[in-house]
């Protein structure tokens, strides 16, 4: 299946097919979607022998084309996880298969592009780097995190070509919860600065710092261990599980644990007889 056709955009998806030789424009498909974006699903594909529905699985790959003049069943596709066609029945030209439904279309064998760049199904990684550059210089990321596809392709896809969804919720996670760490950190040690105040004589001052940043290290050591949880799920599902996962992991025991460790502060501040300072946690 060649991709040396012309193709004409609607702004992000082959709209029309064709041939243009000299001042000879010849359409050879028309190609109906039900939106305006990536994730606009292929409703039907119009050829000079007529046209046709795409009936697709949960992940967007074509399963069933249908001839929509008869209604039958005119082709079939089985895959392996990465793209691959392992079984097919029928002839008619049909370059969205594998996540066909969001626009994955077959561009010269082996290759499938995905929007800004072209999938090796065979090794699971792109022919170039990810455009978006999200990886240059993140720590602990590897080289080649930005060649790589969708992460677990069970689950997720990438129909831009850029950066799979999940990656990118791995790095909004990943963010946050290192965010949320280092603010409960900090407040604990303005906390036990404060106490060490109270301890020293200034109890009013000293009492009512304590309070107020051990509430905000409660509540972003909470925020932390969730916002971790995320990450760590999140990463593990992209092909980040083993750098941004597993620092998420550690850092959301680590939040744990600076959560009991002001649950420990906070125990201090109320047996230095500070009850009207006592946070409402």
């Amino acid at each position: 299946m060649g991709d040396s056709m012309t193709l004409q955009y609607d702004g992000v998806r082959p709209a029309v097919e064709g041939t243009l030789e000299g001042d000879t424009w010849t359409t050879t498909a028309v190609n109906y979607w039900e939106g305006p974006t990536y994730y606009s699903p292929l409703a039907a594909r119009y050829l000079p022998n007529g046209g046709y529905n795409y009936l697709a699985d949960g992940l967007g790959s074509t399963r069933q084309l249908m001839c929509n003049a008869s209604h039958t069943i005119t082709d079939t596709y089985v895959y392996d996880a990465f793209g691959n066609t392992l079984a097919s029945t029928g002839s008619t030209d049909n370059p969205y298969r594998y996540v066909g439904a969001l626009g994955y279309r077959a561009g010269g064998s082996p290759l499938l592009q995905l929007g800004a760049r072209h999938l090796l199904p065979d090794l699971s990684r792109f022919t170039a780097k990810d455009p978006a550059d999200l990886y240059t210089g993140a720590s602990g990321l590897r080289s080649s995190a930005g060649w790589n596809y969708a992460g677990n392709p069970l689950l997720y896809v990438d129909p831009e070509g850029l950066i799979s969804l999940n990656t990118a919720r791995c790095l909004r996670d990943f963010a946050k919860c290192t965010v949320d760490f280092g603010i409960a950190v900090a407040a604990v040690g303005v906390a036990a600065i404060a106490l060490n105040s109270t301890k020293k004589g200034n109890v009013a001052a000293g009492c009512a710092a304590a309070a107020g940043a051990l509430g905000v290290a409660l509540a972003a050591a909470n925020t932390g261990i969730d916002a971790c949880a995320d990450a760590w799920d999140s990463c593990n599902g992209a092909h980040l599980g083993t750098t941004l996962g597993e620092q998420a992991r550690a850092m959301a025991r680590r939040a744990a644990a600076m959560k009991r460790r002001a649950k420990d502060k906070l125990k201090e501040l109320q047996d230095l007889l500070c009850p009207p300072c006592k946070p409402d946690l």
